[in-house]
């Protein structure tokens, strides 16, 4: 058996020893280095900021289901888009809740609304009543999304929101008129009006449409 009271240390290489009476004193000479962490407010903040911008894009994409004029029939692309979302959805969710594919399964839907609204596909009546349907369906009452466009049936912000949206619609259509009399000055009025109150306001083959950005 080896004897530990005959067997000599070294001293831990980062000490010092000193002498203090009986007693040894080691002190550990400790080197610490301060690093400078990214800004994460500003990621974080930027972050928020592309979500905004997401769900502003999402629901759009939701209001302008209604802008859609159906057809005969579908294009291929548009029938085999609308006839997997639900179930491609569905799978997600069963997939231990990947809500942030069905959010990616919902971008794509908007993708071919806008194709759609632009007249760059066809869809008929039962596949833009599923879409909206799939669409309703997932945003909002599965995800839990909300928007002051979707209120339930009936209630007052609903009727509040549509009386608000009959007024910028007149508004629009006053716009339209002066733009068809070459009333250059009283269109740019308007516009410029509805834009120091918040609204967007942008011109389609189908005539303006609007959002409110407040």
């Amino acid at each position: 058996m080896i004897d530990a009271s005959r067997v000599d240390f070294p001293p831990p290489a980062a000490a010092k020893t000193h002498e203090a009476g009986a007693d040894d004193i080691v002190e550990y000479e400790d080197s610490f280095e301060v690093t400078c962490e990214p800004d994460v407010f500003n990621d974080v903040n930027d972050a928020l900021k592309a979500a905004e911008k997401g769900l502003e894009r999402l629901l759009d994409g939701i209001t302008n289901l209604d802008r859609i004029q159906t057809a005969d029939q579908c294009d291929p692309q548009t029938e085999k888009v609308v006839k997997e979302l639900r179930q491609k959805c569905y799978d997600a969710m069963n997939d231990d809740f990947q809500t942030q594919i069905v959010i990616s399964h919902l971008f794509e839907a908007c993708h071919t609304i806008n194709n759609l609204v632009d007249h760059k596909g066809s869809i008929c009546a039962d596949c833009l009543e599923e879409l909206k349907e799939v669409m309703h369906l997932f945003a909002f009452d599965l995800l839990g999304l909300r928007s002051s466009k979707f209120q339930v049936s009936g209630s007052k912000s609903e009727a509040r929101e549509e009386a608000f949206g009959k007024v910028v619609d007149m508004v629009l259509d006053l716009r339209a008129k002066a733009k068809a009399a070459k009333d250059w000055a009283t269109s740019d009025q308007i516009r410029d009006a509805l834009a120091a109150a918040g609204f967007e306001v942008k011109d389609t083959k189908d005539g303006a449409t609007w959002k409110l950005n407040k």
